[in-house]
């Protein structure tokens, strides 16, 4: 029967050749040799002392044997401090002993501030910043910036029921809404513009301004000065053979398209006169009511529908317009307008 080895009966030495001591490395890099008088076999347990710190994939060649690689238990290359490590030899790396599991892949940026997590490199202290609660946060004119950190509760912006198109200014965009509103305009303007007998030559088309209607204006009237039967008038003085002329005061937007307050055409000398008319950009209609030459007193009505895609949505102009569709004669014209123009 084979007798073991009793605790009375082991001293130093003997407990030093169990798991001997090398002594202390060169080193090259990350290339670390040690000689040493104790050999070391297959699936042997030693200590070292590491002379210097390694900063990649560490080596150790033991006498004259080869340069074998050092790795912690799951595979991974070890990091080495100056100090003292066990090893053990598995035949083909050095495997350091007592240095625990997997460390996982945490890094500074990753630990809540002051906390420390432990590393292959040791402990190391987190740097996100801990910013306490994340509190309520109401937009304004400016950017606001929360911080980079922790936030130990939600961060809540707040939401504005009334950021739809219909509440905000057509053309403006607010944080991806685009508004839809309508600018409202409101105003009046006093008309009184007067130009008699002027000559149309033949095919030729003569445009008189009056006044200008702004951007966004959606119901526009206009109405002479106290029912005034004679205030407004259109007139073709001189008449041309063959074939008719006419005038007439009209709304234009800034493609050219045109609205009819009212209007003439003849063969024949002739003159009407203008009560009111009614131009709504909302229903998309507009009515006139007029008088001609020489039933002063009887009053017609007009209601038409707007032509399509009528701009309104930039200024718009009112015009006195005559056209001589004649290719030989000269025409002659006469216009008043005179009366208050409102829009809103």
């Amino acid at each position: 029967m084979e007798k073991g080895i009793t605790s009375q009966e082991m001293d130093a030495t003997t407990a030093s050749g169990l798991v001997p001591h090398l002594g202390t490395t060169t080193n090259s890099g990350n290339s670390y040799s040690v000689t040493s008088n104790t050999p070391i076999s297959t699936n042997q347990k030693f200590t070292i002392k590491f002379n210097v710190a390694s900063s990649t994939a560490p080596t150790l060649k033991i006498n004259d044997d080869a340069a074998l690689p050092i790795k912690n238990a799951n595979g991974n290359n070890s990091k080495l401090f100056a100090s003292v490590y066990t090893l053990f030899w598995d035949g083909s790396a050095f495997i350091l002993q007592g240095e625990g599991g997997e460390y996982g892949t945490a890094t500074a940026a990753d630990v809540l501030a002051p906390k420390t997590i432990g590393t292959q490199n040791g402990l190391v202290t987190g740097t996100i910043v801990n910013r306490g609660a994340g509190g309520l946060i109401t937009p304004g004119t400016s950017n606001i910036t929360k911080q980079a950190g922790n936030y130990t509760s939600d961060i809540v912006i707040r939401g504005e029921p009334n950021k739809i198109p219909g509440n905000i200014k057509q053309g403006v965009s607010i944080d991806g809404v685009t508004g839809t509103l309508e600018q409202a305009v409101k105003g009046t303007a006093l008309l009184n513009a007067f130009l008699s007998r002027y000559d149309v030559l033949p095919k030729q088309t003569r445009r008189f301004p009056i006044v200008t209607v702004p951007a966004g204006a959606t119901i526009i009237s206009f109405e002479v000065n106290d029912n005034s039967i004679m205030d407004t008038f259109l007139e073709l003085y001189q008449p041309v053979p063959t074939y008719p002329s006419e005038i007439f005061l009209c709304l234009k937007d800034s493609s050219g398209k045109q609205i009819p307050l009212f209007r003439m055409n003849s063969y024949e000398k002739r003159q009407e006169w203008y009560q009111r008319g009614l131009i709504n950009l909302v229903t998309m209609r507009y009515s006139y009511t007029y008088s001609v030459w020489p039933n002063q007193s009887t009053h017609l009505t007009y209601s038409l529908p707007v032509i399509a895609n009528f701009n309104k949505s930039q200024v718009m102009n009112l015009e006195v317009v005559a056209t001589n569709l004649n290719e030989l004669y000269t025409a002659q014209f006469s216009h008043r307008i005179s009366g208050t123009l409102s829009y809103l």
